[in-house]
């Protein structure tokens, strides 16, 4: 009887240890990118996935903007007209960034200045300086 008992338990013990370990919880191998879909404050734009957000904010001259890159492409931010950036020069990020980087530039002139992505030209806002 106590052959029978010892050989019942090892079994449960095998199977509890069995099912431990094809239980265990799933390692993710793949970052995970929570997008932004506004602007954290008055002065920050967003760039993500779907671009830049918001698309257009208006600010005070002498104000400094910081765009952020939450997505998965890389960020060049630059004043128009791509690709010579001429329409307000040194508003330039000058070099392409990953996620979680950042680029600020203060405003100095009043205007609407357009900006693109450099390296994804489509993705376009608007910062509107104003006195």
């Amino acid at each position: 009887m106590k052959k029978i008992f010892l050989v019942a338990i090892s079994g449960l013990l095998l199977a509890g240890c069995y099912h431990a370990e094809t239980t265990a919880p799933v390692k993710r191998t793949e970052p995970v990118v929570q997008e932004e879909t506004q602007a954290v404050d008055g002065n920050t734009v967003v760039y993500g996935d779907n671009g830049f957000a918001p698309k257009s904010i208006t600010v005070k001259v002498g104000t400094t903007v910081t765009w952020k890159n939450t997505g998965n492409k890389m960020m060049w931010v630059a004043s128009a007209v791509h690709p010579t950036h001429q329409e307000l020069p040194g508003f330039d990020q000058l070099e392409a960034t990953g996620n979680g980087t950042t680029y600020s530039y203060t405003f100095t002139k009043v205007g609407t200045w357009r900006f693109h992505n450099h390296v994804a030209a489509g993705d376009t806002g608007t910062v509107v300086v104003e006195e």
